[in-house]
């Protein structure tokens, strides 16, 4: 499972450094912020793959557990690289002057929050509680504060595609496009 993470993590890196590493010039002084676009959507992504239907697994009895710790492993590193990048001079409109403005406090809790809710479920897997407990359902909770999350933070940019970098989405859009679609079908196809 490890193997196919990472795979998935290259192509989504591969994808964020051709928007921003290419697309809007950005020089190797941004690769932290780079990879983190990238340790971002490796998190979310897994940590939605958790809510697809076990049958579509059934040669992986514990996808949703695997899915789950490598996607808060991402989410470490995300947070790890947001603790250096969060400054004035890298994250210019979450500031006003040298404090978080009002947006900039917004995306910081909603994170908090977020890391929060998917927190809980990987107590409950690394105290082996029985897969019923209500505590794995803060991972479907967790998926729907990150999209909130994640809409807080690119919503802005959505709806300029002639200022997309080589006309490629924003990586926020992709997500929230693809993790909403998940939850559509999560709650139609029980």
């Amino acid at each position: 499972m490890i193997k196919k993470a990472l795979i998935f993590f290259i192509l989504f890196y591969v994808y964020a450094a051709l928007r921003y590493h290419f697309g809007k010039g950005l020089g190797l002084d941004s690769i932290l912020f780079v990879f983190n676009k990238s340790f971002a959507w490796s998190a979310g992504t897994f940590f939605t793959m958790t809510l697809l239907p076990s049958r579509w697994f059934s040669a992986y009895p514990l996808y949703r557990s695997e899915f789950g710790k490598i996607a808060y492993g991402f989410s470490l590193l995300h947070i790890g690289a947001n603790l250096v990048l969060i400054n004035p001079k890298a994250q210019t409109a979450l500031f006003d002057g040298t404090s978080l403005n009002l947006h900039g406090w917004y995306i910081v809790l909603m994170g908090i929050i977020t890391f929060i809710f998917f927190s809980i479920p990987l107590i409950a897997t690394l105290k082996r509680i029985p897969s019923g407990s209500k505590l794995y359902k803060f991972g479907k909770v967790g998926v729907i504060s990150s999209l909130i999350h994640v809409t807080i933070i690119g919503l802005h940019g959505w709806f300029n595609p002639n200022e997309w970098p080589y006309y490629l989405p924003p990586i926020t859009l992709i997500f929230v496009c693809s993790t909403s679609s998940i939850l559509v079908f999560r709650t139609l196809w029980k």
